[in-house]
């Protein structure tokens, strides 16, 4: 996320927001309360003054509009978060609308800040996806990796091996190279766990192949 505060005057006034992944949203989700003015671009249907054989064909500019918050939802499967509200800034005001926010976004949000607020603020800022902790579950042919993320831990990553329609590789030494490649790329904290010998062999081989490797390595232990 990044940031640009104005002046704020005893706590109230406007902050620039700039989401860039979808844990920026879930920020968000909590910043933008109901009674909150919010700026944006967005697209909103206006007649074709000129289409005379279908008046009533509409076509969708971007207009720059101030909502005043209604409700806000969280979409996060389709990375998403709608603000509903009433426009009083723009065109067609006193309408209903809603923005659907994604990363890449510009917002501009005036509201009265807690605390709290500004320390989340703060933590969305200094937050990236590069530093996030990642967890590797791993036993004999399946591992699953995830990322921990302000609202749960998300699965980005799985493989599977063995001779089934579903195995993407076939062999143990081709699983755990499969495995260490997709690791290796985290450049965060990382815990893997798992049971058995096949954590430690993956482990031995993702060190030999990232001997300069200088963020915390997690061993977990787990049974069958």
């Amino acid at each position: 996320m990044k940031a640009e505060f104005e002046e704020l005057q005893r706590s109230f006034g406007e902050i620039r927001l700039f989401p860039e992944n979808s844990d920026d949203l879930w920020h968000l989700h909590h910043l933008i309360t109901p009674g909150a003015l919010v700026y944006a671009t967005t697209l909103r249907s206006v007649e074709g003054s000129q289409d005379k054989i279908r008046p009533e064909k509409q076509e969708k500019r971007p207009v720059r509009l101030g909502i005043r918050v209604e409700d806000v939802e969280f979409h996060e499967f389709s990375i998403r978060l709608r603000v509903f509200g009433v426009i009083e800034s723009g065109v067609d005001i006193g309408s209903h609308h809603t923005l659907n926010l994604e990363p890449g976004y510009e917002i501009s949000v005036i509201k009265c800040w807690s605390k709290s607020d500004l320390e989340r603020i703060d933590r969305a800022v200094k937050g990236s996806a590069a530093d996030a902790v990642h967890i590797l579950t791993v036993e004999e042919g399946e591992a699953e990796l995830y990322r921990v993320q302000s609202y749960g831990p998300k699965q980005i990553w799985s493989c599977a091996a063995g001779s089934g329609k579903t195995a993407e590789v076939s062999s143990r030494e081709e699983f755990s190279d499969a495995v260490v490649s997709q690791i290796s790329q985290i450049t965060g904290p990382l815990v893997i766990a798992g049971p058995g010998f096949v954590k430690e062999e993956i482990i031995a081989k993702f060190r030999r192949k990232n001997p300069s490797r200088t963020a915390p390595l997690v061993i977990g232990e787990t049974r069958a």
